[in-house]
């Protein structure tokens, strides 16, 4: 069989390769030719859903499948057991990895962004230096015109196509700088999704003749595949309740009503009422209420004109649901914190409005819920890279949070439509891997996997605007995305229609 480069590295990253590798034949079809990182991560998915399912000692009759996007309500996945326990049994187990909120030392100097950056590409760096291509990375002051194979780490400075179609990239680490040539034919579609300011590895030549250096591959730091996920000990879920826009006019009301009706149990099937008894946490990953001055004429748009009387609608919806429930709400680019990256979570005058159950984090914001660990951001960034690399579109998030996990960075690019604050530390940095990776911002929900890490960009609870008429957005609202934490796997139900 022919094998991936990609896959000998992975095989190669594990604590026994030769047995990997075996595991990895065992369950490959009969007729298989190339052995792909895809089907690699496919074959590991199938063997964690049968651990999972063998540690459970009253297994489910009917299997479960990942929920798609179509039709959510008529794929509904979630199977309970017999005897469901309800989630209001079970202790709170809400445990913050790392948050902004309390340790911001951003004074917005010169250095501070030097500081800022530095710190970025020495982590990111030193995850690079754990590929395989580029463990031996040599500083860019010692590199020499004699034509020898070379592997370089540096964060990009500029990328910019030439007249025939090749691509540059100027980039730089603590000594020097050096323009890298990335062939259109030899590179595919890599080249295309450089931006500015991610850190990259490469494999090349230098030349005889000239400064350049003539790329071979790229090498992004990426989340590894021997990542192992945890899980809850019981059959309890979260459910994520993104860009809710509590203030509009376009809030969706009546939706938001069957939403409260069956967490409470007054609605749905047998099926879709066990569901409900199984949440125990719920997630807001930013815009919990819609805010005032964020884009021109917003005031038109308003419900409610006062920004506290929003958080306090907000409250009061809040405290119709089950008290058994513990809500985690992290700020989002239209609420009341500052707009740059990373934002501190809601200020003290507006966290006293909301009951005790109510836990306030910052954006990002790395967390466990019940040993299940949680990247969750609202995700101003997205737009970002749909600006900049052409293949990526906005209501497709999935495949951008990839790119995010591939380069280990939440919103690489500095000068774009997201503010970033220069902080002494780089919060935007994803130096975990997550079980769950969670975003917002963009009003679409859609769900997959990225090895082995679950992904989730929320829905929201707010029909379109004028302004998001205006600049081609069509929201899908009122669905929410559930994660079972023991099994982790997924369902939505969508509230735009009434349940049966």
């Amino acid at each position: 069989m022919l094998t991936q480069p990609s896959v000998i590295e992975y095989l190669m990253e594990t604590k026994n390769p030769l047995k990997s590798a075996q595991q990895i034949m065992k369950k490959l079809p009969g007729d298989t030719l190339i052995i792909s990182m895809d089907i690699v991560e496919k074959t590991r998915q199938d063997t964690e859903e049968t651990k999972v399912l063998a540690k459970n000692k009253n297994p489910p009759s009917i299997q479960h499948e990942p929920i798609t996007n179509k039709n959510p309500l008529a794929q509904e996945t979630y199977h309970p057991r017999r005897e469901q326990p309800i989630s209001k049994e079970y202790d709170k187990e809400i445990e913050i990895i790392r948050d902004i909120t309390g340790q911001s030392l951003c004074e917005g100097k010169i250095e501070n962004f030097a500081e800022l950056f530095l710190h970025r590409y020495k982590n990111l760096s030193q995850l690079l230096r754990r590929r395989q291509g580029v463990r031996n990375a040599i500083p860019l002051n010692r590199i020499k015109k004699d034509g020898r194979e070379i592997s370089l780490i540096g964060i990009v400075n500029e990328v910019r196509e030439t007249a025939t179609g090749h691509i540059l990239i100027e980039m730089e680490d603590e000594h020097d700088v050096v323009t890298v040539l990335l062939s259109k034919d030899a590179m595919n579609n890599t080249a295309a999704t450089v931006v500015k300011d991610e850190v990259i590895g490469i494999t090349g030549k230098t030349s005889r003749n000239s400064d350049l250096i003539m790329a071979e591959s790229i090498i992004r730091p990426d989340i590894s595949l021997g990542h192992k996920k945890n899980h809850a000990q019981s059959d309890i879920s979260v459910a994520f309740l993104s860009d809710i826009h509590m203030g509009s006019k376009t809030f969706l009301n009546r939706e938001w009503n069957r939403f409260i009706e069956w967490m409470n149990g007054k609605t749905g099937n047998e099926k879709q009422r066990a569901l409900a008894r199984s949440i125990k946490y719920l997630v807001v990953p930013g815009d919990a209420i819609e805010g005032i001055g964020i884009y021109p004429h917003q005031e038109e748009d308003l419900e409610i004109p006062d920004l506290f009387d929003q958080y306090a609608a907000l409250s009061e919806h809040f405290q119709l649901l089950p008290d058994h429930i513990e809500l985690i709400v992290q700020p989002g680019n239209h609420d009341a914190v500052r707009q740059s990256l990373p934002q501190p979570a809601l200020d003290w005058d507006i966290q006293k409005l909301f009951p005790d159950n109510t836990h306030f984090i910052g954006n990002p914001c790395y967390f466990k819920l019940s040993n299940v660990e949680i990247l969750s951001y609202h995700g101003q960034s997205l737009i970002d890279f749909v600006t900049y690399i052409p293949s990526l579109r906005q209501n497709k998030p999935v495949e951008i949070m990839k790119g995010m996990l591939q380069r280990r960075h939440l919103a690489p690019i500095y000068g774009g439509n997201t503010h970033i604050a220069p902080e002494k530390e780089d919060y935007l940095l994803i130096q975990r891997t997550p079980d769950i990776f969670v975003t917002g911002h963009v009003h679409v929900m859609e769900i997959g996997k990225y090895r082995g890490v679950t992904l989730i960009n929320a829905s929201t609870w707010q029909s379109q605007t004028d302004y998001q008429r205006m600049r081609n957005i069509e929201p899908q609202p009122a669905k929410l995305p559930i994660v079972n934490l023991r099994t982790g796997y997924v369902t939505a139900l969508d509230f735009q229609t009434p349940f049966t």
